[in-house]
């Protein structure tokens, strides 16, 4: 899994960094998406541990990761949160997709 690296390689900034940080330093867990595509949801965690950093991480089916990861997380959470209410979307789906 890239976390907690970026995709182009470079170290996570902001929450990604701050939570890494955290949890190099008090330990814990980071679960979340593999960044990996599966054709039919199996539930399998892979569990690794990388500097200091356990992560638990699952593979998503397409339809999560547009409802969730780029519907929920990209274009509803992170624009909310960045206080750019004028690019935050609310789906439905992508609420749904964050509750599957």
């Amino acid at each position: 899994m890239a976390v907690p690296k970026r995709a182009g390689g470079g170290r996570a900034r902001g929450l990604a960094g701050a939570l890494n940080a955290a949890l190099k330093k008090n330990g814990g867990i980071w679960f979340g998406w593999s960044g990996q595509e599966t054709d039919s949801f199996t539930g399998n965690i892979n569990l690794q541990r990388h500097d200091g950093v356990t992560t638990a991480t699952i593979d998503l089916e397409q339809q999560d990761v547009d409802e969730y990861y780029n519907g929920y997380a990209n274009s509803t959470l992170w624009p909310l949160f960045h206080y750019r209410i004028d690019l935050t979307e609310y789906e439905r789906e992508f609420g749904r997709g964050y509750e599957r």
